[in-house]
C-alpha cells in the first residue's frame, strides 16, 4: 500500500490595538489536507482513495474512489468515482446516479 498526502496551512497574524482582547486573532490554522491510499489485492484487484479536508468548510470529501479488477493483462474493469484516465477532465458519474436516472428519481 502506497499512503501520500499534502497539507497546507497558513497564519494570520493581526495587530492588537489598545482596548482589543482578543487573543485568538493571531493563528495558525489548516486550510487544506489530502491524502491518498494505493495498493492492490490478490494481484487480480487494485485500488485508489483520494480524500481531502478542509477546514473552511469542514468537508471530510472524497475526491477520488476507484477499485479496478484486472484479471489479464488485456482486460481491466473500474468501478467507482474517479477521473476519466485518457481526458483526465471530467469526473464519471456514479453508479447511484445512473440508477437514479433510470428509476426516474433523480435529476
Amino acid at each position: 500500500m502506497k499512503i501520500s498526502g499534502r497539507i497546507r496551512a497558513a497564519y494570520n497574524y493581526r495587530f492588537n490595538f489598545a482596548g482589543d482582547d482578543n487573543h485568538q486573532k493571531n493563528r495558525f490554522y489548516l486550510q487544506q489536507a489530502r491524502v491518498r491510499f494505493g495498493g492492490s489485492l490478490y494481484e487480480v484487484f487494485e485500488y485508489d482513495v483520494h480524500l481531502e479536508f478542509r477546514s473552511y468548510d469542514e468537508v471530510l470529501e472524497a475526491k477520488d474512489l476507484r477499485m479496478t479488477y484486472k484479471p489479464a493483462s488485456i482486460f481491466a474493469v473500474s468501478a467507482g468515482q474517479f477521473k476519466v484516465p485518457y481526458l483526465n477532465r471530467e469526473e464519471t458519474q456514479t453508479l447511484l446516479d445512473e440508477l437514479k436516472k433510470v428509476l426516474g428519481t433523480g435529476s
